[in-house]
Order: structure tokens, then sequence, then C-alpha cells
């Protein structure tokens, strides 16, 4: 018989087994997996261009043009 293969720990849950009710808001965001949770960081940053993103978009108009 197989041994079943534990999730990779960035999928388990850091406060253990405690049901959502019980955990204290902060603790809800450790419930997503790292690379999900930097996914809706980035779609709730507002947008906003870098020095260079806005001397690139500068040259492209000018090229463009």
């Amino acid at each position: 018989m197989k041994k079943r293969r534990r999730a990779p720990p960035s999928d388990q849950p850091i406060h253990g087994d405690r049901p959502l009710s019980q955990l204290k808001p902060s603790e809800h965001i450790l419930m997503v997996p790292s690379d999900q949770l930097r996914f809706w960081q980035a779609l709730n940053r507002p947008v906003t261009l870098s020095n260079k993103q806005r001397e690139l978009a500068k040259l492209m108009e000018r090229v463009s043009s």
C-alpha cells in the first residue's frame, strides 16, 4: 500500500485545524498559497508605472508616430 503524499508546505494552512470561524481575520490570509496571494495582491495594488516603464512608453510613442 502506497503512503499518501502530503501536500507541499505552501498549501498547508499555518494555523492548523481550526475552522475559519475561529480564526482572526489576520489569519485568513495564511490559508492562501503564496503564489495565489501574490496574484490577489497584484490585483488590489493600484497600477503605478516605474520611471523606466514611463521612459519606455515615451520612446514607443516616438517610434510609432
